[in-house]
């Protein structure tokens, strides 16, 4: 069979099974231009060592934690509910197909990826539940990715999140899968399971938590203010820590005198 007809076989299987498209992946300049590259697919290298490299586990002294809900961790959840990022920072919600592209922020666009097919993700978690990894990819990613739009972005809990959800599921621009507005935890986690600790998506939350606390500038205007305001603060005067030192003991004297 002819080397790149193998290959466009092999990328539409992993496609399937994985929700991951890795097809073109030696000429993509959009995905280079974005930002967007990924570990290149050698010929010798197996698929499961690929999506092992794909899928490398991180430890954030705040979303990684074993501790369940703190304190600090609840707080940035809060912050981090997709109506207060649309109204904070004016994002776009757009739906992805590829799971490795789940809560990639694209500042240029001022967009959010969403892998939205939780019909996908459920199905997995249920046939396999007994089981710490699913075939090709790891359990705990799929429950990181699931947990993370049901209970942080969108927490069907809360009425304005169900609202916004619910628009993007009807809304044929964007066609969000309807699965992602059950919430089906029971059927999908084993005991131990229920309280999510990030180990794959925590640097994706935590650049998101960062960004809905310090934004950077998106337009050029907002670019040359930021630029000017730094280039103002750098030319003041810094204080000179002697001459500090001084007018404080001449003050610390002239009290001295009016108290006597």
């Amino acid at each position: 069979m002819d080397h790149k007809l193998l290959m466009d076989a092999t990328a539409l299987i992993v496609k399937i099974v994985c929700m991951i498209d890795c097809s073109n992946l030696h000429y993509s300049p959009g995905r280079l231009e974005e930002g967007n590259s990924r570990p290149l697919w050698k010929d010798q290298v197996p698929c499961n060592k690929y999506l092992q490299d794909l899928f490398t586990t991180q430890n954030h002294p705040i979303w990684s934690s074993r501790y369940g809900q703190n304190e600090v961790l609840y707080a940035r959840k809060a912050q981090l509910k997709a109506t207060k990022l649309r109204k904070h920072l004016n994002l776009t919600f757009c739906p992805t197909h590829d799971i490795r592209d789940h809560l990639r922020l694209d500042i240029r666009r001022n967009e959010l990826q969403i892998f939205h097919y939780a019909s996908f993700l459920k199905e997995n978690l249920r046939a396999k539940k007994n089981s710490s990894r699913l075939d090709l990819l790891p359990r705990k990613l799929l429950l990181e990715v699931l947990d993370s739009t049901q209970r942080i972005l969108f927490p069907l809990s809360d009425a304005k999140s169900r609202r916004l959800l619910r628009s993007l599921i009807s809304n044929s621009d964007y066609s969000f899968d309807p699965e992602a507005e059950k919430f089906e935890l029971s059927t999908v986690c084993n005991p131990g399971e229920e309280i999510i600790s990030y180990i794959y998506l925590a640097d994706q939350l935590e650049e998101l938590f960062q960004e809905s606390q310090s934004p950077q500038p998106r337009t050029w205007l907002e670019k040359q203010m930021q630029r000017r305001s730094g280039a103002r603060y750098s030319e003041l005067p810094q204080p000179n820590p002697i001459m500090a030192l001084k007018y404080d003991r001449r003050m610390g004297h002239k009290t001295r005198n009016l108290s006597n």
